[in-house]
């Protein structure tokens, strides 16, 4: 009778809570139910995934909301870096938290709200466009790169001292990024501007970092 009851409920929501799922089957006690069916996941206190095959990606958008795919998840899809396997990370304008389950690890990164934007709806999740990803990764995950007083006095007028640029070129290469030509720079120049001066302007030193290794990506 229980699993019938989810039997039809499968093919219309793919996630739900444990609220919902009481809500619905009318069992006032169905702790030992859920864990000893297999065809019933659970993701996290109070929520369940009724199917076995979901995008881990949709998971990760309903596991902690308001939230987007990003970072590294995006970039290893379109192969601009190494492939991230085993974690999932998105940007939230929640706190920065962590949740873990039997199959995978998912990585929350807090964002100002006004840098919460440009992101679509694909397939039943929200996931950044590859510029808005590289955007997030510049301004979350870039933190070794310090600018001096020097630069913050002369950056309106895009004065960087050398050595600050040669630390942006070296930080893009250790961090592998390859495929750039893929990435429409118009696009990501313009995104950039809602950013602080330091990721509009390594917006623009990886444009001129692919430009100048260009051969080594095409």
């Amino acid at each position: 009778m229980f699993k019938t009851k989810i039997e039809k409920i499968k093919d219309k929501a793919k996630i739900i809570s444990l609220k919902d799922l009481k809500q619905i089957t009318q069992e006032k006690d169905i702790s030992n139910k859920i864990g000893y069916n297999k065809w019933i996941t659970r993701l996290k206190r109070w929520l369940y995934s009724l199917k076995d095959k979901i995008h881990s990606y949709e998971i990760a958008n309903k596991l902690y909301y308001p939230s987007y795919v990003s970072l590294e998840s995006v970039l290893s899809v379109y192969s601009i870096i190494p492939d991230s396997m085993g974690s999932f990370m998105s940007v939230t304008t929640n706190t920065t938290s962590s949740f873990k389950n039997n199959f995978w690890t998912f990585h929350y990164f807090n964002v100002k709200k006004e840098l919460y934007f440009w992101y679509e709806y694909i397939d039943w999740y929200f996931i950044a466009e590859k510029e808005k990803a590289l955007l997030d990764y510049f301004y979350l995950k870039s933190a070794s790169l310090k600018l001096t007083v020097y630069d913050y006095k002369n950056i309106d007028k895009a004065k960087f001292s050398s050595k600050w640029c040669l630390e942006a070129y070296k930080w893009f290469k250790e961090e592998r990024f390859e495929n750039l030509e893929i990435i429409d720079f118009e696009k990501l120049n313009k995104y950039s501007e809602k950013f602080n001066k330091k990721v509009f302007y390594m917006a623009l030193l990886l444009q001129i970092y692919y430009k100048m290794y260009e051969q080594t990506f095409v």
